[in-house]
């Protein structure tokens, strides 16, 4: 998803023509969408973090702009709760694997240069040849 400087009145845009009592689709999935961005972005790190995945480009200026423009796109919105839910009931299923999300943690957080493995990797050794002459 690309955001740039028309990003905001193209939603307002499309926000208006779903609550069109002429015109409107009345299942508010624009608005549900912007609500569910507006849910995994809340801070300038969750701007980075979309942006590294490939998932958001941001042409707009700062991350914490994109993050106050969907703050304040979602200002007295209220989605509509089955629009998403298969996808909000996935990221909660994912979350709730905790093992996998753990390992993930612990490699971004651990191990993010060859450095950190190798070190690890070499104490891990070191501790074993200990066990290993001290039980001989």
């Amino acid at each position: 998803m690309i955001v740039n400087d028309s990003t905001k009145s193209n939603f307002l845009n499309l926000m208006a023509l779903e609550m069109d009592p002429e015109g409107g689709t009345r299942g508010y999935d624009v608005i549900s969408y912007i609500c569910l961005l507006d849910d995994l972005i809340d801070h300038a790190d969750d701007v980075r973090e979309l942006r590294s995945k490939g998932i958001l480009i941001n042409c707009l200026g700062s991350d914490q702009q994109v993050a106050d423009l969907f703050n304040e796109l979602t200002t007295n919105l209220t989605p509509n709760p089955n629009a998403y839910r298969d996808t909000i009931t996935g990221i909660h299923n994912h979350l709730k694997k905790s093992f996998k999300v753990s390992i993930a943690r612990a490699n971004y957080t651990h191990f993010n240069t060859p450095w950190s493995f190798i070190a690890t990797f070499a104490a891990t050794l070191g501790l074993g040849f200990s066990a290993v002459q001290a039980f001989k």
